[in-house]
């Protein structure tokens, strides 16, 4: 992690961020240097920069914490993934962590449960561009908690380390998109506070994956896989109430959000409603 602060002098800020705060001139510079390093000259001494959706020219009013809760679409995706995010966490590092006491033998079980995750991986990438976010996110939890709901039934064998790697590969799945689909429901003035938010929330499931896998085994068996199982099928559901971002660009502004529940598409659909109609 140290190794990283020197970064703090190199990266710049967003232009993006800087218009929405209404920091115009460092935007300017920053924007004319990164024309001037693609062979490009750009001159914006007269020009105004707005933020997306912004007529008016003024500087964006100060967003923070409190109106990630403040309109009712936004309070609602917000709750969502605050509930979503420990979930995904439990799930992920929970099914880890268990591997090594599903099968007979606890280093094979251990090394396919990581092999597993890179499946898991392909299916984000190929799939979240044509098929959408929502529906892969809601899938791949929906699919990690009934995988380990079954396994929590079962008795030890193949049969139970199968489903559990299953659940681990959708875990994986859900693990690797749910940072980029939350940064894409957010306008840009909000949207680190909002991915801070949930990342710090998401520890709740870190924290508590150990206490479950490890632990609880001692005292009944089935109840991690089962515990896993049931949050992992609770998050999926609640997942059907957030907005598809296929298609559209990044929000810059409150309202922007707000009419992204506009862009519907069917679960069994590969293109977006918008799209379409484009």
């Amino acid at each position: 992690t140290f190794i990283q602060v020197p970064l703090w002098f190199f990266i710049p800020e967003s232009p993006r961020w800087l218009i929405s705060k209404g920091k115009q001139e460092e935007a300017k510079k920053l924007i004319t240097k990164i024309a001037k390093t693609n062979g490009k000259k750009l001159i914006l001494d007269n020009v105004d920069l707005l933020a997306g959706g912004d007529d008016s020219g003024q500087p964006a009013q100060p967003i923070g914490f409190t109106d990630l809760f403040r309109e009712s679409d936004i309070r609602k995706y917000t709750i969502v993934l605050i509930l979503c995010w420990p979930i995904t966490t439990l799930g992920y590092f929970g099914l880890g962590l268990s591997m090594a006491q599903l099968g007979d033998n606890a280093f094979v079980s251990f090394i396919l449960g990581a092999l597993v995750e890179i499946p898991g991986y392909l299916l984000c990438t190929f799939l979240i561009d044509v098929w959408g976010r929502k529906p892969f996110f809601v899938s791949t939890l929906t699919f990690t908690g009934v995988s380990c709901i079954i396994a929590g039934f079962l008795e030890t064998g193949v049969i139970r380390t199968t489903l559990a790697l299953i659940g681990k590969l959708f875990a994986a799945g859900n693990f690797s998109v749910i940072y980029m689909y939350s940064a894409e429901i957010y306008p840009t003035v909000i949207r680190n506070t909002a991915v801070g938010t949930f990342s710090n929330v998401a520890r709740i499931g870190g924290i508590s994956a150990p206490i479950i896998a490890l632990y609880l085994p001692k005292y009944q068996k089935q109840l991690p896989m089962l515990i896993m199982g049931g949050s992992s099928l609770i998050g999926g559901l609640s997942a059907f109430l957030l907005p598809e971002t296929l298609g559209i660009k990044l929000p810059e502004t409150i309202q922007e959000v707000k009419e992204m529940k506009n862009n519907t598409k069917a679960l069994c659909s590969c293109v977006c409603a918008q799209k379409e109609e484009d």
